[in-house]
């Protein structure tokens, strides 16, 4: 029966010249762009991203601290001048005459 003799034997396809050739440098180039776009990656853009990171964490910190200096202050001078009222001569605990003399309406 030769029609099952075919059957049963390998079919073997040929991969022309051209084709392997065509795949090769195909695979070639697309593992050189891909090489390439990494290492751009990589090296080029990562150091600006973290600078950049880097520079607005910087203003952002400025800012937050400028914000917090400006709230505080006000309540830092109260509680300088109450020390200075305490740590003053003129001020006695016993005598609060002179304590409501301080705070009297004009």
């Amino acid at each position: 029966m030769p029609g099952q003799q075919s059957k049963n034997q390998p079919k073997t396809t040929f991969i022309s010249l051209r084709q392997s050739m065509f795949r090769r440098f195909g695979l070639l180039v697309a593992a050189s762009m891909a090489l390439f776009t990494l290492g751009y990656l990589l090296f080029g853009l990562r150091p600006i991203i973290l600078a950049t990171a880097e520079l607005q964490f910087k203003a952002t910190t400025n800012e937050v601290e400028s914000s917090l200096l400006s709230l505080f202050a006000p309540v830092e001078n109260l509680i300088g001048m109450a020390r200075d009222w305490i740590q003053s001569p003129d001020f006695d605990l016993n005598h609060p005459d002179q304590f409501n003399r301080i705070f009297q309406p004009i």
